[in-house]
C-alpha cells in the first residue's frame, strides 16, 4: 500500500489543484511472435519482434491525458 501523504511534497502544485498524478507501473514490453506454442524444452525461431509501452500506471496516465487532463506520472523505480 502506498501512503500518498508521505509523498505529497513531491507532487507538483499544478497536479494537486487541477490535474492528475499517477503513481503506478510503467513497462517496456519485448514481444516475440512464433508460429505456434513451443513443445517442452523446444526453442522456436520468432517470425517477428516488436516493442510496446504499457503498465497499469502508464495506461491510466495516457487515458487521462487523452480525456484532457494535465497528467504527472510517477512510476516506481526498482533494481532487479
Amino acid at each position: 500500500n502506498l501512503d500518498l501523504a508521505k509523498h505529497n511534497n513531491r507532487i507538483p502544485m499544478a497536479a494537486k489543484r487541477n490535474g492528475v498524478a499517477v503513481v503506478g507501473a510503467s513497462n517496456y514490453d519485448l514481444i516475440a511472435y512464433v508460429p505456434r506454442p513451443p513443445k517442452v524444452g523446444e526453442t522456436l525461431k520468432g517470425s517477428s519482434f516488436h516493442t510496446g509501452f504499457g503498465g497499469k500506471g502508464a495506461n491510466q496516465a495516457i487515458m487521462a491525458a487523452k480525456l484532457g487532463a494535465s497528467v504527472v506520472a510517477y512510476p516506481p523505480c526498482s533494481q532487479t
